[in-house]
């Protein structure tokens, strides 16, 4: 009798340790819509610097050619290269900025740790979902603003 109290008791206590540490429905949600951004904002990042390194590549060349100062065409295009260059220089800016002002939801297993709540101490699932929801507004305004400076 006493093992199958022991084994009802155990199963109980790890009931309770796996509700704890499991998130709710709109917790869920809001990791989700953090994983996704997180994978948006990775990709966008990879993009703007893949076009800075060609970009720089090809102005360090146009910058070698002898006729840059006597030929006004290639001027004028090294001009536009270099806005557009700069441009892609402030959009990874940009770009970092918004990552490191990003509120990021701690693990299950740093909550286990003891990791505090970046949204707050009283913060509910539903606040930390509409932050989440404020930082893909936010993300998607970032990204149009950078899809006008690649046209």
């Amino acid at each position: 009798m006493k093992r199958i109290q022991y084994f009802i008791f155990a199963l109980a206590i790890s009931g309770l340790v796996a509700c704890s540490t499991s998130d709710s429905p709109v917790l869920n949600q809001a990791r989700t819509m953090q994983e996704s951004l997180m994978k948006e904002c990775n990709l966008l990042d990879s993009s703007v610097t893949s076009k800075v390194t060609v970009l720089e590549g090809t102005l360090i060349d146009m910058s070698k050619d002898t006729t840059l100062n006597s030929d006004t065409a290639l001027k004028a295009k090294y001009v536009i290269l270099k806005e557009q260059y700069n441009g892609l220089l402030d959009a990874k800016t940009r770009i970092d900025n918004w990552r490191i002002n990003m509120k990021l939801l701690p693990t299950p297993e740093e909550i286990a740790k003891g990791a505090e709540n970046p949204f707050g101490k009283d913060a509910s699932d539903e606040d930390v979902l509409n932050a989440m929801r404020s930082a893909n507004a936010d993300f998607l305004t970032l990204k149009a603003d950078l899809d006008k400076i690649n046209q």
